[in-house]
């Protein structure tokens, strides 16, 4: 497939509020870098540079703009880990593509925050890392709260094994497949469960009940790892070419160029924003939990902040992750118009279901 020296990305749709940033920001950033600095969250100097200068407290300050600084820290160094990790067992380290090692460190890991009350792996500094970082969420979440934390953190971690398996063996996700993976990978629902925990959300699975509501968390997760996927094409492409990104998938499944294979992820995303639309305000407007409204708006900012900083942030607007070289893109900006305004669900088979909730469907409560 062909791939440009720049590329011209569409202005990202936003029909929501716009995107607002922490004003300790920089501060977060700064403390995210010691904290890399700390664990040493890479695997050699070129690594070093990259890692601990991709505004990783910029990306928590858009998610988390109304954050205590010790929550927003939280998340600014939980960024720091979760890139860091990504990088060195997933795309670009010395253990990509090894299934083995990947298993080990993601063993090693959900032991480590299931027995907080010891330390399990001592020799591993991504163990020891976020264990650092899920002994302070601990003190910001009961005991459901810290379970869904780990839980989101266990479905990264098979996510990442499942798609790496599938590299390690030259096979190919079709599209569906990918949005599965999409849902989970990047350590989306950790993000989210943080907002939830910033936000003081006490709620209970009760909530989740109503199917709706299920759809909109899963929408969010998607689109936000679906804009990313467009950010960061030219980057993986350089640097860990194995298809797995979102116009790759749909440029295999359509058989067309990486041109239209843009203009197709951007179309498909744009419909998944909007059917969370049409979903947040039909329930808004029907019963629902008390919490709904504040969980809702929580979802919305996430979708947002993630596209805020992927238009800014180092890791995808220069090819080697460091300011070093010449940008690839211009920050599209933002535009409250929808490059598609079907209300017809996306041909993917695991998540037409967002489609199939909700009026005029019927009841959409688990009974």
């Amino acid at each position: 497939m062909e791939t440009p020296s720049v590329i011209q990305m569409s202005a990202s749709y936003n029909p929501f509020k716009e995107s607002r940033i922490h004003p300790k920001t920089d501060e977060a950033d700064a403390k995210a870098t010691a904290f890399g600095e700390r664990y040493e969250l890479y695997w050699d100097t070129a690594q070093k540079d990259r890692i601990l200068h991709q505004f990783c407290g910029g990306l928590a300050g858009y998610l988390f703009p109304d954050a205590s600084e010790e929550l927003l820290q939280i998340a600014a160094d939980f960024s720091m880990f979760a890139f860091a990790w990504d990088d060195q067992n997933c795309d670009e380290g010395p253990e990509r593509d090894v299934i083995l090692e990947l298993s080990r460190s993601s063993f090693r890991l959900l032991r480590t925050i299931e027995s907080l009350e010891t330390v399990v792996y001592p020799e591993d500094n991504y163990a020891m890392a976020l264990r650092d970082i899920s002994l302070r969420v601990r003190k910001h979440t009961n005991t459901y709260q810290y379970l869904l934390w780990v839980d989101s953190l266990r479905n990264w971690f098979y996510m990442e094994q499942f798609k790496t398996a599938h590299v390690q063996r030259g096979v190919l996700s079709n599209l569906s497949e990918y949005c599965n993976t999409r849902m989970y990978s990047g350590a989306s629902l950790s993000y989210i469960h943080l907002n939830h925990i910033v936000a003081q959300l006490d709620f209970s699975s009760d909530m989740l009940a109503d199917r709706r509501v299920y759809a909109l968390t899963e929408i969010t997760q998607v689109a936000a790892n679906w804009a990313s996927d467009l950010f960061a094409f030219r980057k993986e492409a350089a640097r860990s070419p194995d298809g797995n990104n979102a116009v790759n998938v749909i440029s295999r499944e359509y058989g067309c160029s990486m041109h239209e294979g843009f203009d197709i992820a951007n179309r498909m995303l744009d419909r998944m924003i909007n059917r969370f639309v049409v979903l947040r305000d039909e329930v808004l407007k029907s019963e629902h939990h008390p919490l709904v409204p504040q969980f809702i708006d929580v979802l919305e900012t996430y979708i947002v902040g993630c596209i805020a900083w992927c238009q800014i942030a180092t890791r995808y607007l220069f090819v080697d992750g460091t300011d070093n070289g010449e940008a690839v893109f211009a920050s599209p900006g933002f535009t409250q118009s929808s490059s598609d305004v079907s209300t017809e669900p996306l041909p993917i088979p695991s998540i037409a279901w967002w489609w199939h909730v909700g009026e005029p469907t019927g009841p959409s409560r688990l009974s």
